[in-house]
């Protein structure tokens, strides 16, 4: 358990990092995107033509990265505008054949836009990746899909960890007895306690293929770890 204790404050420390530094302020293209005729053809122009401005970068590392803007999917001087845009910023942005938009800032770090429009971030120092959702992989295939806000999650090797955003002690508790209905009951522990101030509640348990989770609460941190 203290395992998964450490690898959930480790994703809230990438957090913590990003809230220390400045906030990145929008940059906006003060030349218009779309035509100055009158009428309607100006006001489609409007519906159409997404604002430009930089990415709030610290918005993404904090797994509020969705977007209805795609970029990658605009047309040529919409993409030159925003590359531009976070070039100001000290950032440099690559399209990619896929439909992905790659940003790098001045640190290194890489912000991936998906062509569905949501967001992972890459730390360059640490390497650690981070994806923001609930993802789609052979441990999140074991458990049920978490009904609160999943802020960041990472897969490494025989292990996946994920990080929740505020969840109630209320929706984990309810949340272990998911787990235990979807075949995690053997070797259950399940165990609160008071610190202070600070309610800890854990559940750890394994299924009948030797997978284990690890569930835990506090009022800052609260997470899940699946292991094989």
């Amino acid at each position: 358990m203290k395992k998964t204790i450490a690898l959930l404050l480790s994703l809230l420390l990438v957090f913590s990092l990003a809230a220390c530094g400045e906030k990145k302020e929008d940059i906006k293209n003060d030349a218009p995107l779309h035509r100055e005729d009158a009428g309607q053809q100006e006001q489609q122009s409007k519906v159409n033509q997404p604002e430009i401005s930089s990415v709030d970068l610290d918005a993404v590392k904090e797994g509020k990265g969705d977007s209805q803007i795609i970029w990658a999917q605009q047309d040529e001087a919409t993409k030159k505008s925003f590359a531009e845009a976070e070039k100001e910023d000290g950032a440099e942005v690559t399209f990619g054949e896929d439909g992905s938009t790659t940003i790098k800032d001045a640190n290194g770090d890489l912000y991936v836009q998906s062509p569905d429009g949501s967001w992972t971030f890459s730390a360059g120092e640490s390497d650690v990746k981070l994806d923001f959702g609930w993802p789609d992989n052979e441990f999140t295939a074991l458990v049920p899909a978490p009904k609160f806000t999943v802020s960041a999650s990472e897969t490494d090797g025989n292990e996946f960890a994920a990080a929740f955003a505020d969840p109630t002690i209320e929706q984990i508790k309810a949340y272990a007895n998911e787990l235990k209905a979807a075949g995690f009951k053997e070797g259950a522990s399940e165990a609160e306690q008071s610190i202070g101030e600070m309610t800890i509640y854990t559940f750890s348990a394994s299924d009948k293929d030797g997978h284990t989770v690890e569930l835990v609460y506090t009022q800052k941190t609260s997470g899940l770890t699946i292991t094989k």
